[in-house]
């Protein structure tokens, strides 16, 4: 009898141990972390580095070689239009210039004493003319024979050629003038681009140039960039230029701005890609973009800054974050939705997504309460407890 008592006790205590058991797995309520879903604007953009630089940039280059003889500014130092920057020397092209110099003296002396011979040579000419008219006159007179008036007539046509020999040789010495003339200066308009003048007002920014230093024609020496107005160079991937365009806003941080964004718009896109060899090694196909930048004193040529160009835009959509949007067992996009401390399982369709959020097209409203986290393996109908 005792022996059946202690068996119904132990039955019974195991039947209230499987009846306790039960009911808290059936009441246990799984904490999850919720987000309210909500009207939101989202944005797409397109992020990278860009640098600092002048709008109205000049480089100043080398017309021809030289050697560097003189810099007059620093880099830093404002310039206006026409200042001088640097000077060099050429001593081939100045002995050339010296040369040339000697020719043309030589010449204008020629041709002076041609001159005056040439005068001589009208005069005995006109000299000539009036004699032959006086012997013609005693000829047909009969007072000379023939032969003394074909005598003047032959001096009278020597003089002739004499005066058009003449002619002719200072006709020569002025176009060898002439020539050489071009040619001093022609060497004397390049000596003179040996003095470099700035041809904007606005700052040094680099001088690459160093004092006796020898340069070739087309070597930079001096860029030069336009007081107060800026702009930003940015160099994008290929591969994210389909969706960038003239007009887009683009908005610029830096650590030298601190918690100030500044506002830009995407001003010029260039019309071919370039390689490029990233920090990594990796080469790159990338495309240069100008960005106007408003005016600002913090920032400089020279320095960097990130910018995000923004490429879509949705105002007043349902948005989640992307944590909160799953895929299925059967491909579709899915949330874990809480209604009534249960969780239900809905299928939704995403329109864009940027880093952080996704827009939902259809399948949710403004007000229902999503799980942040979809990658959480909680079953359909499973209770839950916000946390």
């Amino acid at each position: 009898m005792e022996s059946m008592k202690k068996k119904l006790w132990i039955f019974g205590g195991a039947a209230v141990v499987i009846i306790l058991l039960i009911a808290s797995t059936v009441t246990r309520e799984q904490p999850v972390e919720v987000v309210q879903v909500e009207l939101d604007a989202i944005r797409i953009w397109v992020e990278d580095t860009a640098y600092v630089q002048a709008k109205d940039e000049v480089v100043v280059e080398a017309s021809q070689s030289g050697r560097i003889i003189k810099i007059a500014v620093e880099v830093g130092e404002k310039v206006t239009t026409g200042q001088e920057l640097l000077i060099m020397e050429n001593l081939d092209m100045q002995y050339q210039q010296d040369e040339l110099a000697v020719q043309i003296e030589q010449l204008q002396g020629q041709l002076a004493s041609g001159q005056i011979a040439l005068e001589q040579y009208h005069l005995d000419l006109e000299e000539g003319q009036k004699k032959l008219q006086r012997d013609k006159e005693l000829f047909q007179a009969g007072a000379i024979a023939k032969a003394e008036y074909e005598a003047s007539v032959q001096k009278r046509l020597s003089l002739q050629k004499v005066v058009q020999k003449q002619e002719v040789l200072l006709q020569s010495l002025n176009r060898q003038l002439a020539q050489q003339s071009a040619l001093y200066n022609d060497v004397e308009k390049r000596n003179q681009q040996l003095v470099i003048k700035s041809p904007q007002t606005g700052t040094i920014l680099d001088l690459p140039a160093k004092k006796e230093q020898a340069v070739a024609a087309g070597n930079e020496l001096v860029q030069i960039g336009a007081e107060g107005v800026l702009e930003l160079k940015a160099e994008l991937l290929s591969d994210d230029m389909s969706a960038v365009k003239i007009g887009q806003k683009v908005e610029i941080t830096a650590p030298v701005l601190g918690d100030q964004v500044l506002h830009g718009k995407v001003s010029k896109i260039f019309p071919r890609a370039y390689e490029k060899t990233s920090a990594l090694g990796v080469i790159q196909r990338r495309v240069p973009v100008l960005i106007s930048l408003p005016e600002n004193e913090l920032l400089k040529p020279g320095y960097e800054v990130q910018v995000k160009i923004e490429t879509q835009s949705k105002n007043n959509v349902v948005v989640l974050p992307r944590t909160a949007v799953r895929v299925n067992a059967q491909g579709r996009n899915e949330v874990l939705v809480v209604e009534a401390g249960r969780i239900r399982h809905v299928t939704v369709q995403t329109g864009l997504k940027n880093q952080e959020l996704v827009e939902i097209s259809s399948g949710l409203k403004a007000g229902q309460t999503v799980v942040r986290d979809a990658s959480t393996n909680i079953k359909e109908n499973t209770r839950v407890k916000i946390k």
